[in-house]
């Protein structure tokens, strides 16, 4: 049937689709007037607002699907929906999709309670089959990792290596309670983390850090067993002892599928994909369950939609993949309302005039007028970001035509560039330590700053002048203040300690100073939003204390943090956020070097779009806007979860 609605050499299978569309679009109008005449509602409204409905996303999806014709103006969307790997990959995304839908509506279903009016009998087959069933999906990445040992035998190290963490943690969490768990397991991670970071310098001597890939295990991999002896090790706890023997293999098998995710993403990212690397062995294995179901099904579907079509026959396939798109929506949409037809079964009247309350009438009026800001904001912030998102699908360089779609290639590229690596390893140096900095000196000036003392609104106004000084010129003032030869900086070094260092040509150095010029830039806007929460914070809880004999630390640590919690939580996310996106400041200060150094991410951008390679840039803003949103969702849950005790 496939083969038969996407075939190039079948131009009427368009036309086949839209007929059948149509009949079943008419049937479903006849349908909802049947069964609307059956319940007493207004079978004549009903009908029609079905006929409207299929009609309106009919319509809807056939102008906003690209015309299967060739024009130079098309936007991004149609100019990737022409060509046929990207539609044959949609649709292998769509059909992964739902089978993982499936899996997962199965899996909730088994471990559903079973239902209490069911027979006894009928009950305990029902238990025995969730078990059975859940058991095979626990076990099933581990049978394919004993496999993949027997048939390669490289793997066999990383595998044992792994299965040995794994077991020390597991000891520790099973023979440890409370807090001595968790710092003896804190103690092994930090253990691993030590060796693994020196045998990868020994293994590789032109290795530049602990991180380079060339002969080296990655340095996160070894901490992967020692989460998850700990992670099993506890489920295994609770699930024996409350003998839910279905919902212990459900939530096993999610730890063991999160981990084969692991091992995708870690081959998939190629900082390790060398042969002979444990890295990349261990990767591989991790990978190996989802890697046999990922091959077997998108064998068998390029079987029917294959990937590369001769120019000619794409405008067959657009057709054929426009109606089977429009067809299928409209039809969904129609069974959609259908259906609620069985939601209510409440009698339908004729409505005498539409009355709403005052309250009602106001968030309407709200409504209304912010609606427009609320499209245009949708607009410029939606818009950019799915160009984006499929311009990072492309291989576009105005430079060197054609635009064409190649998938994931430029993440691929990405992932295996070393400046590429060493700014995004750069720059989450940069902001992470920033941030620390900012925020601890922050909070000691805003207390310096909240004191009683002769000239407090001055010093105040003069803690402002880094923050109010803009950021290109105090990176061009710190540049020359740096500078080797007659800079301020190295030259007061060298009159007190004696020492001549060299700065903006000696990466580390390089780094050390724009961190600290970043620091010293922003930790007067940290200390500001501080003074303001501490200013909120009424004394009278500073004096009850003090009644009862507390000492400053502990009104600092009982009082001033609590209190302060949630603008420290929320100024952390904003600086990490905002610090992200920098870019202004190594570019006139260091422009990036010495070599890629102190080369931002955001920069790393500037410099891919200065060269037009756009798709590849558009790939690097993707990464940024995944980091930043992972960043964001984090402050925003931890933000949730503080609680401010009065």
């Amino acid at each position: 049937m496939l083969e038969f609605l996407f075939a190039d050499s079948m131009p009427t299978a368009a036309w086949i689709l839209h007929l059948v569309g149509l009949a079943i679009s008419v049937l479903l109008v006849v349908y909802v007037i049947g069964l609307a005449g059956r319940k007493h509602y207004l079978p004549t409204v009903w009908g029609v607002s079905c006929a409207a409905i299929l009609l309106i996303v009919n319509l809807g999806l056939s102008s906003l699907l690209p015309t299967p014709a060739p024009d130079s103006s098309l936007r991004a969307t149609g100019i990737i929906w022409y060509d046929a790997a990207f539609r044959a990959d949609v649709g292998l995304a769509v059909l992964i999709l739902a089978i993982v839908i499936g899996i997962v509506w199965s899996l909730n279903a088994l471990y559903r309670p079973a239902d209490r009016a069911w027979q006894t009998e009928i009950t305990n087959r029902a238990v025995y089959v969730r078990t059975a069933i859940t058991a095979l999906f626990a076990l099933l990445p581990p049978l394919i990792w004993g496999w993949g040992m027997v048939m390669w035998s490289t793997w066999t190290l990383p595998f044992l290596g792994g299965l040995a963490l794994a077991t020390l943690a597991g000891g520790i969490a099973f023979y440890t309670e409370g807090s001595w768990r968790w710092s003896l397991l804190l103690v092994l991670a930090v253990i691993v983390f030590i060796v693994q970071s020196q045998v990868n310098v020994r293994l590789n001597d032109s290795a530049e850090s602990m991180f380079d890939p060339i002969g080296a295990v990655p340095v996160t991999i070894p901490l992967i067993p020692v989460v998850l002896g700990a992670l099993l090790v506890s489920v295994f706890r609770t699930g024996l002892a409350s003998r839910a023997f279905a919902g212990l293999n459900v939530r096993v098998g999610a730890i063991l599928w999160l981990l084969v995710l692991a091992g995708f993403v870690i081959r998939f990212t190629g900082h390790y994909d060398h042969e002979g690397s444990y890295g990349f062995y261990a990767g591989a294995l991790l990978e190996l369950p989802l890697r046999l179901f990922l091959d077997i099904v998108s064998l068998r579907y390029y079987d029917f939609i294959p990937r590369e079509l001769v120019a000619d026959a794409n405008f067959t396939s657009i057709y054929n993949w426009n109606a089977f798109i429009i067809n299928l929506l409209t039809v969904g949409s129609g069974l959609l309302f259908a259906s609620s037809l069985h939601r209510k079964p409440a009698r339908l009247t004729r409505p005498h005039g539409l009355h709403l309350t005052l309250q009602q009438r106001r968030y309407v009026l709200a409504f209304v007028l912010i609606a427009p800001a609320l499209l245009l904001r949708l607009f410029t912030t939606l818009y950019p970001f799915a160009q984006t998102s499929l311009l990072s699908l492309q291989r576009y360089n105005p430079a060197f035509p054609p635009q064409e779609y190649i998938g994931l290639q430029n993440f691929t590229r990405l992932a295996n560039n070393l400046v590429v690596r060493e700014s995004l390893e750069f720059t989450l140096m940069f902001v992470f330590v920033s941030t620390l900095f900012q925020v601890i000196l922050g909070l000691a000036v805003a207390h310096l700053l909240n004191a009683r003392f002769a000239l407090r609104d001055v010093g105040r106004t003069i803690s402002l002048i880094p923050w109010a000084i803009p950021m290109v010129v105090a990176a061009i003032g710190f540049r020359w203040m740096f500078d080797d030869d007659f800079g301020m900086i190295p030259d007061l070094i060298a009159r007190l300690t004696g020492l001549q260092t060299s700065w903006l040509v000696n990466p580390d150095n390089a780094k050390a100073a724009v961190v600290g010029v970043n620091i010293w830039k922003s930790t007067p806007f940290v200390a500001l939003i501080f003074l303001a929460g501490l200013q909120g914070i009424s004394e009278d809880l500073y004096e009850a204390a003090k009644v009862d004999g507390s000492t400053a630390w502990h009104a600092f640590w009982h009082i001033t943090l609590p209190m302060l919690m949630p603008i420290i939580v929320s100024t952390t996310m904003y600086m990490l956020v905002w610090q992200l996106a920098i870019f202004d400041l190594t570019f006139a200060m260091t422009g990036g070097g010495p070599g890629f150094a102190t080369t931002l991410f955001a920069q790393k951008i500037y410099v891919e779009i200065n060269s037009l390679n756009y798709s590849f840039a558009a790939a690097l803003s993707m990464v940024l806007v995944f980091v930043v949103s992972f960043i964001g969702i984090t402050g925003l849950y931890i933000f949730r979860r503080v609680e401010v005790s009065a």
